[in-house]
């Protein structure tokens, strides 16, 4: 009896671990909630996304992230996204006036919330997933125009304007950290960036 308490004790401590182990790397977050939108660019190829993109850059996750609910219902929030600071490391296509060295605020599609327990999570979309301080990404960004979001700069077509650069080093893509939803479309569109910024 004991020895089936104690295996099911270790599979419940591997469960929950494995629940935790996505949120770790972010602020020690739990889990990820995944919602789903209606993009408004789906991207097939490196070509689509720079068509839609006014600068292109590599930039390091500067350690200010600042999340901005946009609606508060029941008690929970039901929608918010957000704000990271980036430094500016390298610029491929650049129509804005952003110079490498400058700091400027990227929107990112996901918020910490909690629900009715206290518990914490991020609420994301598609396999978005948040990038990670004192890392390096390519991003596909645009301009925002007015209201709340007129500050930063948003992400290309959410997840497919964003490239870890220690994903875009790899030969196997079986490890990226990415949701279930469009993984399979996403890896394509790495593969085609990755070719094209000459990895």
């Amino acid at each position: 009896m004991k020895k089936k308490n104690l295996f099911a004790l270790g599979v419940a401590v591997v469960v929950l671990t494995a629940c935790q182990s996505a949120g770790s790397k972010q602020e020690n977050t739990r889990w990820f909630a995944e919602g789903q939108a209606e993009l408004k660019i789906l991207a097939g190829s490196y070509q689509d996304l720079l068509r839609e993109t006014q600068v292109l850059a590599e930039v390091l996750v500067l350690d200010e992230k600042e999340d901005t609910p946009v609606a508060v219902s029941d008690g929970t929030t039901s929608y918010g996204v957000t704000k990271t600071m980036v430094k500016v490391m390298k610029i491929l296509k650049n129509e804005k006036e952003v110079a490498v060295g400058d700091k400027i605020y990227v929107w990112e599609d996901y918020f910490l919330t909690k629900n009715k327990q206290g518990q914490e999570y991020y609420i994301t979309t598609e396999g978005y997933r948040p990038m990670t301080v004192g890392e390096k990404y390519y991003l596909f960004l645009k301009e925002n125009g007015e209201g709340i979001y007129e500050s930063a700069f948003s992400i290309t077509g959410c997840y497919q304007g964003k490239y870890a650069v220690k994903d875009l080093k790899k030969e196997d893509f079986t490890e990226i950290e990415f949701g279930e939803g469009g993984r399979e479309a996403y890896v394509e569109l790495l593969k085609d960036v990755k070719g094209n910024l000459e990895f």
